[in-house]
């Protein structure tokens, strides 16, 4: 039955003569990651494909260490899988090494992308306060505007458009993909600019409906008024593929036009 290596084995088995222990960058790393990495000496006389499963366990060691942070429960989960896993390797159970490695990997990706996921949320929740920073920011240059929208149709719209993102990002937060980011300010910058897009997508969709520059129905949109405006809000806010979809035909709907005026002067 294998048995983990205590961390007390470990440290002392970098004063032995066979090289000491595997680290990277350990000048770089401060004293609380130093002492949490692990530290092993390589299999004698190694297989390539030996090598190989070294050099993933090295490597996935120091990847959680940094993304996880030393002492917490995810860590100590990953880094047992690993102690684990070395000692198989050791005993030259390659099977049971690179096994004991994937549950490892495994678990290292579920709690990073649990932990990116909160964070996605957090940014999400910056992004709004910003929005609605921003939204107010609107209010002092309402007077430009109101040839082409109201100042209550822009409180809705930043409203509408905010709704509409937020809902996105409820709806969809398990199915969001951050297993690969380990940077905590890109993952919060994804969820912040969430808000921010929907409501510039939001004002220029309202202006292509308001214009009527593309000819768009829904329904009998002549009863329906301003709710309209509203229900396109909360669209853009919740699929950015509707708005870009709306903002694609523009650029085609001027194609046409162009092509026509060439076969006129022909």
């Amino acid at each position: 039955m294998t048995k983990k290596r205590s961390s007390e084995n470990e440290h002392n088995d970098s004063d032995n003569d066979h090289g000491g222990p595997i680290y990277i960058n350990q000048s770089k790393l401060s004293k609380q990651y130093q002492k949490d990495i692990i530290g092993f000496d390589p299999v004698k006389n190694p297989t390539p494909k030996q090598e190989l499963l070294t050099a993933d366990i090295v490597s996935l060691d120091h990847r959680s260490v940094h993304a996880l942070k030393p002492g917490t429960k995810q860590r100590e989960e990953v880094k047992s899988l690993l102690y684990n896993s070395i000692v198989c390797l050791l005993g030259n159970e390659e099977v049971g090494s690179r096994s004991l490695y994937a549950k490892a990997l495994a678990a290292y990706y579920f709690h990073l992308q649990s932990a990116n996921r909160l964070k996605y949320l957090l940014g999400m929740v910056i992004g709004v306060g910003v929005s609605i920073a921003f939204g107010t920011g609107l209010q002092y240059i309402s007077n430009y505007l109101s040839p082409i929208i109201s100042n209550e149709m822009l409180i809705l719209i930043v409203l509408f458009s905010g709704m509409g993102s937020i809902a996105s990002v409820l709806t969809r937060l398990s199915d969001i993909d951050l297993r690969q980011q380990t940077s905590n300010f890109m993952v919060m910058i994804s969820g912040g600019t969430k808000p921010l897009v929907a409501i510039f997508f939001s004002l220029v969709v309202y202006i292509i409906l308001k214009l009527k520059i593309l000819d768009i129905h829904f329904g009998s949109s002549e009863q329906n008024g301003d709710g309209i405006y509203l229900v396109a809000s909360f669209l853009c806010g919740f699929s950015e593929r509707f708005a870009k979809d709306i903002l694609s035909r523009v650029e085609l709907s001027s194609a046409p036009d162009q092509t026509d005026k060439k076969h006129a002067n022909s």
